[in-house]
């Protein structure tokens, strides 16, 4: 998780055997939007060969109501 491009993203990089970085990182998931989809808190999960993200949205409605005198 890293925001180098101005917005919260995921970042892959490559780790050698001794925990060392062993190349340039690349974006995995680009998610740049205005509606708030990482929320509060962002739940990653990660498998050798899956990315698991917990998204949501926020959103909402206003509503008016004219009361009659």
């Amino acid at each position: 998780m890293s925001q180098r491009d101005g917005s919260p993203c995921v970042w892959a990089q490559p780790i050698a055997p001794d925990g060392r970085p062993a190349g340039p990182a690349t974006a995995a998931l680009h998610l740049h939007s205005d509606n708030g989809v990482w929320g509060r808190s962002t739940h990653i999960g990660v498998t050798p060969d899956r990315l698991f993200v917990l998204l949501t949205e926020v959103k909402g409605d206003i509503w008016s109501i004219q009361l009659e005198k």
